[in-house]
């Protein structure tokens, strides 16, 4: 989950915001304390991990595109 905050507060910024961040900015945004809903940890854990595997997936198969 730290690592969807860096995402969130010092990548996604610097990158202008790409789409493909986009579901992990999403999700820090859920992990926030300020934030009003009580989110589940293990839940949110588990799809930070899932968009990031779903990014490094699209990213790879774009690289290795004819």
């Amino acid at each position: 989950m730290h690592g969807a905050k860096l995402i969130h507060t010092e990548a996604a910024a610097e990158l202008d915001h790409p789409d493909a961040l986009q579901p992990i900015v999403d999700l820090a945004t859920a992990i926030d304390p300020l934030n009003d809903r009580l989110p589940d940890q293990q839940q949110l854990s588990d799809e930070v991990t899932s968009a990031a595997r779903d990014s490094l997936a699209t990213d790879a198969h774009d690289n290795h595109s004819p």
